[in-house]
């Protein structure tokens, strides 16, 4: 379930201000049972077959807001500049950040843009995540992860740089290239 508002305002004929929201509720069951064996060290069976039976519910709640504000500078040229504040709480992670953006476009003429630009972005883990509790309840048996990873998923936090390109070629038809280096962690 979601909520998303977005919203405008012209302050003069150089800037205008733009604001939003976002809240975002997801939930996850999981119900299963697996048949399993148990094994050795080498992988080999050493009994009889038996189930392991799981019962999760994860849940993950996002909200966002952002403010901006793009700035004409001069005839052609415009500077967006703003800021997220995002927070994330689930079963298995609570975290925030604030994000800051700057992005400057020049239109060099009628058919010709270019931009260059900066983001900060918070990308939540899916609800969907699978906690090492789950996995570690299959050590020891035919359904054995290779290894039991025990860092916790966690939102990834990327700097994203990126600058670019656009010419219209005719009524209806134009063309682009960007270019980008992000730089993200988790």
């Amino acid at each position: 379930a979601g909520l998303q508002l977005d919203a405008s305002y012209e302050l003069n004929d150089r800037h205008t201000v733009r604001a939003g929201a976002i809240l975002l509720y997801e939930s996850v069951t999981n119900n299963a049972t697996t048949t399993v064996f148990p094994v050795d060290g080498n992988g080999d069976a050493t009994g009889p077959a038996f189930p392991i039976t799981q019962r999760q519910r994860l849940h993950g709640l996002f909200a966002g807001l952002y403010l901006q504000d793009e700035w004409k500078l001069a005839p052609g040229l415009t500077l967006n500049g703003g800021a997220r504040f995002d927070v994330f709480n689930s079963s298995f992670d609570d975290e925030t950040q604030f994000s800051p953006r700057l992005n400057l476009i020049y239109k060099v003429s009628d058919s010709t843009t270019l931009h260059a630009g900066y983001a900060r972005y918070f990308t939540p883990p899916p609800v969907e995540n699978v906690p090492a509790s789950t996995v570690i309840a299959f050590d020891n048996t035919s359904n054995a992860a290779a290894s039991d990873q025990a860092d916790p998923v966690k939102a990834e936090r990327a700097d994203y740089f990126d600058a670019g390109i656009s010419q219209k070629l005719g009524a209806g038809f134009q063309v682009g290239l960007d270019g980008y280096y992000k730089r993200a962690k988790d």
